[in-house]
């Protein structure tokens, strides 16, 4: 399933933004860790675009892993009701977050 960041207009953009959980993703990201969708099928390869955004303050992959743990299960609520939920599932399978370095597929 994709990420599901939140809903608007129930929830604002600045908080969707600006929360522990896109900013857990945005740490991912920044180390090239796209093993989620959308982004494991985006073939942008660069980073962050200087300027556009402050560098997100850097936490170890447990923890990310935990945040968005977090997050998919609060905004579940909002995937669309067709939508699969596999590769979440795939991912709890995973001893840790560790076993998804290099793997982008």
């Amino acid at each position: 399933s994709e990420l599901v960041i939140g809903k608007i207009p129930e929830q604002h953009i600045f908080d969707l933004w600006n929360n522990d959980y896109t900013n857990a993703i945005r740490n991912m990201l920044y180390r090239k860790q796209r093993w989620f969708t959308p982004c494991s099928r985006c073939d942008f390869n660069g980073g962050f675009y200087l300027g556009f955004i402050k560098l997100p303050k850097i936490i170890d992959d447990e923890e990310c892993l935990k945040i968005i743990e977090k997050g998919k299960k609060e905004n579940e609520k909002y995937l669309h009701k067709y939508a699969t939920k596999d590769w979440w599932c795939t991912i709890k399978k995973q001893k840790s977050l560790s076993d998804f370095k290099g793997d982008d597929k």
